[in-house]
């Protein structure tokens, strides 16, 4: 994993928040801005095998936001607990 590949992960992210996300899902949105801002969930999604693309592990997370207060409950779906 490469500082470039994270960089392109959090372009992708960003791209995905504001373009795709934006009006249709505020919690969409607010989920990507927050992968794309956090440097340890970015390198944790760029490791990950190809069997097991970011975008699902991340909408995975999502139950996780809702229930457990905020961006932090992805942290933790994401990266396990600290």
């Amino acid at each position: 994993m490469s500082h470039d590949e994270v960089d392109q992960l959090e372009r992708a992210y960003e791209c995905f928040a504001d373009q795709e996300a934006k009006g249709r899902s505020p919690l969409y949105v607010e989920l990507a801005h927050g992968v794309a801002d956090d440097v340890d969930v970015l390198t944790a999604l760029a490791e990950l095998p190809a069997a097991k693309p970011a975008e699902s592990a991340v909408h995975s997370g999502t139950a996780s936001v809702r229930g457990a207060g905020g961006l932090g409950g992805l942290s933790r779906a994401v990266l396990g607990p600290t």
